[in-house]
């Protein structure tokens, strides 16, 4: 609870610093979008980025994705313009290499300055529009739409900051966001009750309902695709090491399979040998048919890939279930 309160005072005393101009914010010449989070934990928000940057790509407009790298063992500015080839995750961080895999063509910068990265993207690719991903808390860069994302299925954790809770910001500063994502909105406990205590703190932003969504299911080499309607009834066993596994659990029991085994890691957990063999372990003495994972975990299995038994990962992609227009709308006016 102390430390609770003093990691409150410094949110309160940063934000007050940036209000009054005791830090500097930037501003470029690009529309800047921010897609970021009130807690620690998944809700969704790199396949969010993904979505956002297809429909801004698919109307051609000059785009960028400025990340911070989270947890990448390289320094300085990287750029994934042409997919992923020949990079190795751990100098990106798992994040950015999973959107550079995912979205080809759009430069996904890698640099803890964004401000320095958005000066790149401007000068470089002529971008008009720049995703900034994880950029709630990000203060320097002056952002035109400020997005939070919420995982329905636990929004605010016990409400309290961090470390006593999973908050990195008061309830209060949702009153900062210009678009809320309720993310997994069909999985929320009590969703009427969750849409009046948003409107509390913010009574004015819109709100968009999204839910996660299989867009393919394919071995690790990426070679065979396996159709939806293939695994119904199988058995399996599913792993994961990411923010919110429920979320992945909720999709893997959505698919029809029957799981056998759940089995969790820390967040962005790097896969040893012994760590897989004892997943193929566990699979196969429960006779599992396959066993399944995340993208984003596939990417970190940096183990031997030749098992006993099928590993499967899953393809993740967003659909708007309520309030597609007016996203759209504040994106492009």
């Amino acid at each position: 609870m102390i430390l609770s309160g003093l990691y409150c005072l410094a949110i309160g005393f940063r934000n007050l610093c940036y209000k009054v101009g005791v830090f500097k914010t930037f501003k470029l010449y690009a529309k800047v979008i921010s897609v970021g989070n009130i807690t620690w934990g998944g809700t969704g928000k790199t396949s969010f980025v993904s979505f956002l940057a297809k429909n801004l790509a698919q109307k051609n407009q000059k785009i960028a994705i400025l990340i911070r790298g989270y947890k990448r063992k390289g320094k300085g500015m990287v750029i994934l313009e042409n997919g992923i080839e020949d990079v190795d995750w751990r100098r990106v961080g798992d994040e950015a290499y999973l959107l550079g895999s995912s979205l080809g063509s759009v430069p996904v910068i890698i640099e803890k300055d964004r401000v320095k990265s958005g000066k790149y993207a401007i000068d470089k690719y002529s971008a008009k529009y720049l995703v900034l991903d994880d950029g709630f808390q990000y203060r320097r860069l002056s952002k035109n739409i400020n997005i939070i994302m919420l995982d329905a299925q636990d929004p605010f954790g016990n409400k309290m900051l961090i470390p006593a809770g999973k908050l990195r910001e008061p309830l209060a500063n949702i009153k900062m966001a210009d678009i809320v994502v309720l993310n997994n909105s069909k999985l929320a406990k009590d969703k009427k009750q969750l849409l009046g205590e948003l409107r509390k703190y913010n009574p004015t932003a819109p709100i968009i309902e999204t839910e996660q969504v299989v867009e393919s299911i394919c071995d690790l080499n990426e070679e065979h695709p396996i159709q939806l309607n293939e695994i119904k009834d199988k058995k399996i066993l599913a792993f994961c090491g990411i923010g919110n596994p429920e979320s992945f659990r909720a999709t893997v029991r959505d698919l029809g399979v029957d799981i056998l085994d759940f089995v969790v890691f820390p967040d962005h957990y790097v896969y040893k040998n012994k760590d897989i063999q004892l997943i193929v372990k566990k699979a196969l003495d429960k006779k599992a048919d396959f066993i399944l994972t995340t993208q984003k975990d596939k990417i970190r299995l940096t183990a031997s890939r030749n098992f006993e038994i099928p590993i499967y990962f899953v393809r993740i992609d967003t659909r708007i279930i309520r309030g597609q227009e007016d996203l759209w709308k504040m994106i492009y006016e």
